[in-house]
């Protein structure tokens, strides 16, 4: 597994003009709807990641790859042997390689209300958060939670359909993840080898 992060500011015009064109016509005229140009952004940034690190690991070039979604709008490079999974949150965007399933999910640390934690948190994962010594670790447990379960979800492939369905503390599926506290981001890897 590999991984990068980019800070959408550090990107050029010319980069995102580049990578923009790159794009199918149904993906720019999605970026085209977008209300925000941060939004705007975000879309090229991953679209940029993906491009360079699948570039790099297949050997190939960046304009030749095609980018495809499963049902669930999981998106996979056409016709290459790898997987690769994208996330954003405010300026930052990571992308995650691998040669196998992969999921991943970034977050910046943001006050929560507290039924988003009732809505995503099963009662010993509450009681974990609910247990931190200070607002900033509570925050902290909250979001790497939270991101354990958004990359577990990217992995499957299906999206998030029950977030109590998977708990934080089943090892037999935590083992798998990998989470970074990255500045004020929490970031988790969710692969199964390779």
């Amino acid at each position: 597994m590999q991984y990068r992060i980019i800070n959408i500011n550090d990107i050029s015009d010319k980069q995102f003009d580049y990578y923009y064109s790159l794009m199918s016509e149904e993906k720019r005229q999605k970026i085209a709807r977008f209300r925000f140009e941060e939004d705007k952004k975000r879309s090229i940034a991953g679209e940029l990641l993906a491009r360079e690190m699948i570039a790099s690991y297949c050997k190939v070039k960046e304009e030749d790859i095609i980018f495809n979604q499963n049902d669930y709008s999981k998106p996979y490079a056409k016709n290459l042997d790898v997987q690769f999974n994208i996330s954003h949150s405010n300026d930052l965007v990571v992308c995650a390689l691998c040669d196998k399933p992969i999921g991943a999910d970034i977050e910046k640390l943001r006050d929560i209300d507290g039924k988003i934690i009732s809505f995503a948190c099963c009662e010993a994962e509450k009681a974990y958060i609910n247990d931190a010594p200070d607002k900033e670790e509570k925050l902290k447990r909250f979001f790497k939670i939270w991101t354990f379960k958004e990359a577990f979800s990217k992995w499957q492939g299906t999206g998030i359909t029950d977030l109590k369905g998977v708990s934080y503390f089943d090892d037999g599926i935590n083992k798998f993840c990998k989470t970074i506290e990255y500045g004020e981001y929490i970031i988790s890897f969710y692969h199964r080898g390779g």
